[in-house]
């Protein structure tokens, strides 16, 4: 067997998976949008890669998945991609520190990396240009989309995990062979 079969074989199911969220993404956005509230599916992507795989992972897939928010239309090129590398970031690291096996820790990290992307996203696209209106943007925004995306992750969360627990294996197996 060839030595790069299996990097290339996790390579290409997490770049499908990347792929197929960003699809549902931007496809779903506008038919389940409710009061210009949409779920961000790309956030429940990166905080379960982190969170399961490591941070490694949440790294890498946090740079792609903000790279094609930047690409498909953001004010700022490259601010998703960062902010999204630290979503992974921090979620990897949190995989030392939590059980990840309980269902609503990881619903809470989803929820905990919304809230810090919509900060993020005042602070940097509203704040500097003179909207100061915090309160107002926190509930109708930031507050209702981590709800939001809370409740998609409850139903897109189990098809994930088992995706990136199998990806997970094989990045394990892959190491202990070399």
């Amino acid at each position: 067997m060839n030595k790069f079969y299996v990097p290339m074989k996790i390579t290409v199911y997490m770049a499908l998976i990347l792929l197929f969220s960003v699809i549902l993404q931007m496809s779903l956005s506008n038919f389940i949008r409710i009061a210009y509230i949409s779920p961000n599916v790309l956030i429940i992507l990166v905080s379960a890669s982190g969170f399961l795989i490591g941070k490694k992972s949440g790294i890498l897939i946090g740079f792609f998945a903000g790279f094609f928010i930047d690409f498909l239309g953001s004010d700022l090129f490259g601010f998703s991609s960062i902010i999204f590398m630290m979503i992974g970031y921090i979620s990897g690291n949190l995989k030392r520190l939590l059980f990840i096996d309980r269902y609503w820790i990881s619903l809470i990290v989803i929820g905990v990396s919304d809230v810090f992307y919509g900060f993020c996203n005042f602070i940097f696209l509203f704040l500097l240009r003179g909207r100061i209106n915090l309160f107002y943007y926190l509930k109708r925004i930031i507050l209702s989309e981590a709800i939001y995306t809370v409740v998609i992750a409850t139903i897109l969360y189990p098809l994930l995990k088992s995706l990136l627990v199998r990806i997970e294996r094989l990045i394990i197996d892959y190491d202990s062979k070399r």
